[in-house]
């Protein structure tokens, strides 16, 4: 198995938010993967904890699967 690393860094919650939603898209198209973990994210300023945010997560996909590698720069 292959373990795929997410990670906002120490980037504000919008990182948070790109983690998230990366993650998604992630999963979508690569649908033999598996969340091993996450770490949530900020509290967002409503005060409760954002769905979608995560600190970073750690992914799990079959050996020989290709994935991305290096630096993703969402806009």
């Amino acid at each position: 198995m292959q373990m795929i690393e997410i990670s906002s860094g120490k980037g504000p919650t919008e990182c948070e938010m790109a983690v998230g939603r990366y993650m998604d898209i992630f999963l979508r198209e690569h649908s033999n993967a598996t969340i091993k973990e996450k770490q949530n994210g900020s509290i967002a300023s409503s005060g409760r904890l954002a769905k979608e945010c995560y600190k970073g997560a750690l992914l799990e996909v079959p050996e020989g699967e290709a994935v991305e590698l290096g630096t993703v720069k969402w806009i």
